[in-house]
């Protein structure tokens, strides 16, 4: 989840989809596409 917290602040496609997962919109699997998904894998992961 932290990887696409992240992604959210850079990609808008993300945020769009996540935003739509929170309201409800769209299923979670949402998040599971592709498109995103390869975003989220070869993000790097924050280092607090």
């Amino acid at each position: 989840m932290e990887r696409v917290i992240a992604l959210i602040a850079v990609d808008t496609h993300v945020l769009q989809t996540f935003l739509e997962v929170m309201l409800m919109l769209r299923s979670p699997i949402a998040l599971l596409q592709p498109k995103i998904l390869l975003k989220i894998v070869t993000s790097q992961p924050s280092t607090n």
